[in-house]
């Protein structure tokens, strides 16, 4: 053992391979963190600090596993048999199969998660909404075990371009193993960023929904740049944030105008009612803007980036936005019944202006 780790890191090249390892596996492990809040959110809150550490934990034995299971997961590459789909033939691999099982499980997870958080399944259970029903809930084992399984799918792809980019398989585990640890530092932060901000959660949701998608492509044959949708990702991200803080310094600046008597003009009242759009279209306007200018400059630039970018922001803002309308309907109808406070200024804040919000008595 050590005379392999002396041969591994014998000169300068095997610690720029772990560094940028390291980076990659940080990087490309994103989907990976976003999965993991997402299912331990599902635990009781005193277990979902040790159910984040513990699955991070299995998906680092999982990934060191199949780093040692090289000829297995090569072997997966070779086809099983063949479809006929009229002039084309799929051939479907082991590996095709279990990103198509994968797929469609992040697909079933997006989709019912997405709903559940339109429908305000969470919301209405903890103010006590009339049709509130439960909270769905996992136990440790199975969070642990959802986790350690679909880290298979996760990390399929990256382990096996990290074998290649490495001489020794020893330095691809020692990369895992540190990349896992600078997650497990952050996870709680991750995941607690996510639950506490009810627009970065849809943002994640559409996220691990679009992922699943690419794996079910990707079934097909279909080859899809991931870095699409890892930059759209961020930069929706970076949109979500701006709005995130231009609604509430909006709302701020609503309660202290709500003895003015002056009706706002048409512009005004659409950024009262729609500030998510105002955002998402002034951020995606400088983005094109900074991508012409270095166009200009005479570097080369993928304005697919952009376009991918901007219709992926679109959508999670759409989302947001309907969540923003449902949650500060059901604060309107609890009001009127009496049985939650009559000042929704949190919820206005939290979710925009709401649909009828150019008509409210605070606007004059």
């Amino acid at each position: 053992m050590i005379a392999e780790l002396q041969a591994a890191f014998s000169g300068p090249e095997a610690l720029v391979q772990l560094l940028t390892l390291v980076f990659l596996e940080i990087i490309l492990g994103i989907d990976n963190i976003v999965f993991i809040s997402l299912t331990s959110d599902r635990l009781p809150p005193e277990q979902q600090h040790i159910g984040r550490r513990l699955g991070l934990a299995a998906a680092m034995c999982t990934r060191i596993a199949l780093l040692f299971t090289l000829g297995w997961i090569m072997h997966l590459t070779k086809p099983l048999f063949s479809i006929p789909l009229g002039p084309f033939t799929l051939d479907v691999t082991g590996k095709n199969i279990i990103l198509l099982c994968g797929g469609v499980y992040l697909i079933y997870k997006g989709v019912t998660e997405l709903r559940d958080m339109l429908r305000l399944v969470e919301e209405r259970a903890a103010l006590e909404h009339p049709d509130a029903g439960p909270k769905k809930t996992l136990t440790l084992p199975r969070a642990v075990a959802t986790i350690a399984v679909m880290d298979i799918v996760f990390s399929l792809d990256s382990v096996i371009t990290a074998v290649g980019l490495v001489d020794h398989v020893i330095i691809a585990a020692f990369a895992i193993v540190i990349a896992i640890l600078f997650m497990m530092a952050f996870a709680d932060v991750v995941s607690d960023f996510i639950n506490h901000n009810p627009e970065v959660k849809v943002l994640a949701l559409f996220f691990i929904l679009t992922i699943g998608v690419l794996l079910v492509v990707e079934f097909f044959g279909v080859e899809v740049n991931q870095w699409y949708i890892y930059v759209s990702m961020f930069f929706t991200l970076l949109v979500t944030v701006l709005q995130m803080v231009y609604k509430r310094r909006l709302g701020s600046k609503l309660e202290r105008d709500a003895s003015s008597v002056a009706r706002p003009g048409a512009v005004a009242q659409f950024v009262r009612r729609s500030p998510e759009y105002v955002i998402q279209l002034a951020t995606c306007l400088v983005g094109v803007a900074v991508m012409g200018v270095v166009a200009l400059c005479g570097v080369d630039v993928d304005f697919v980036f952009a376009l991918a970018a901007f219709l992926f922001s679109l959508v999670v803002t759409v989302l947001q936005r309907r969540y923003s309308i449902n949650l500060l309907r059901m604060h309107e109808e609890l009001a009127a019944s009496g049985k939650a406070p009559a000042d929704d200024g949190d919820a206005l804040r939290q979710g925009g202006q709401g649909e009828g919000a150019a008509s409210s008595p605070r606007e004059g």
